[in-house]
């Protein structure tokens, strides 16, 4: 009942003044003024598995942040008329420029995936529909021509029909970057498939230890492993292995950390998996402040002791908001130990990586 009658006033009211309102509520909410403004909405859209067209991935669901889908005919025209109040730890929102091209779109595909995550965002395991947007991609592609595709799932490189729409993509515009994100958990023959088709891979683990790792994911951290080592043996792909925290795997931060410097990939990415609202922290003991704090020091010590070894090769360590708080990574810690120019706040998609040029590969 209480939402048939929000429907009828939303009505009522019509879409210019729920603009204005969502606009004074956003004045209101006190947005930190200290943010730079950009038209995120033309750097790297979210195109949902719906077909729907959100400003980035953060503000997909909103239904006053949906631009429109991908089905529309007129939907470049609401892209460039497209103004709705949205900030995060990184950007406010601001209209495009007349001067301004779409950079590029990040897509999610069908929801199939070989994993069973836990914490998965859109709910994959239970994922059990069929998948056809091939055709409507196609035509916004083609209509678009941006620089990048960023890919992602459910899990894209055992999606047959997605990974022959990427090569069509490729033989077709052979200018458009293609940049996966995957769990990287298939065999190691598939490396030169992906060699192929992808410039940046982001491989992301949900636990590092193997018995976490199965629980988490329902996969073998091995595979995982061994395909990012063997796509950064080669040296011809981009590779930025990620973590994403929660609460049975933030202790295992620091053992990533360690495999993953060994490797010295161009960036190292620590996502949160909402992991602060899942502890709670309503015990009688002190259990999840001494884990973190734990957590806490160990990857500390290991950024300090391993200092020289990041500031002479190309690797930068991002931490995402609320990571760097949760861990006591801030800015004062980083400036003391002369690590702000190694260890960032990520603000943004950073699956360009400008400071990397790739290897020749291995000849064997």
């Amino acid at each position: 009942m209480l939402h048939r009658t929000r429907q009828v006033v939303k009505t009522l009211l019509g879409p210019q003044v729920l603009a204005s309102i969502r606009r004074w509520r956003y004045d209101r909410s006190a947005p930190d003024p200290n943010l730079p403004e950009r038209a995120c909405h033309y750097d790297f859209p979210f195109v949902t598995h719906e077909g729907d067209v959100y400003p980035c991935c953060r503000s997909g669901g909103g239904e006053h942040h949906r631009i429109g889908s991908i089905n529309d005919p007129d939907l470049m025209d609401k892209m460039r008329r497209f103004s709705e109040p949205c900030s995060c730890h990184g950007y406010r929102l601001r209209s495009a420029r007349d001067d301004e091209r779409l950079r590029g779109f990040n897509i999610e595909f069908s929801l199939a995936c070989q994993a069973t995550c836990s914490v998965c965002c859109v709910d994959a395991p239970m994922w059990d529909q069929e998948w056809d947007r091939y055709e409507e991609l196609s035509r916004l592609i083609d209509e678009v021509r941006p620089e990048t595709l960023i890919v992602q799932g459910g899990e894209v490189l055992v999606q047959k029909e997605s990974m022959r729409w990427l090569r069509d993509v490729k033989q077709r515009h052979p200018e458009i970057q293609l940049n996966l994100v995957t769990n990287g958990n298939v065999p190691i023959a598939w490396v030169d498939k992906v060699e192929e088709l992808f410039s940046v891979v982001t491989v992301s683990f949900v636990g590092f230890q193997p018995e976490t790792y199965e629980n988490n994911m329902g996969l073998r951290v091995e595979h995982a492993k061994a395909f990012t080592e063997e796509l950064l043996r080669r040296g011809s792909v981009a590779v930025a292995p990620k973590y994403l925290i929660t609460p049975t795997a933030i202790h295992e931060i620091n053992p990533f950390l360690k495999w993953a410097l060994d490797l010295s990939p161009p960036q190292i990415h620590f996502f949160d998996a909402q992991t602060v609202q899942r502890i709670g922290g309503n015990t009688e003991d002190p259990f999840w402040k001494e884990t973190i704090e734990r957590t806490s020091r160990k990857l500390k010590s290991t950024l300090v002791r391993r200092r020289e070894e990041l500031q002479n090769n190309p690797t930068v360590i991002y931490l995402e908001p609320p990571v760097d708080e949760l861990l006591g990574i801030d800015d004062r810690f980083l400036a003391d130990q002369k690590l702000d120019q190694l260890c960032r706040r990520y603000t943004e998609l950073v699956w360009h990586m400008p400071e990397w040029e790739p290897n020749s590969r291995s000849a064997d």
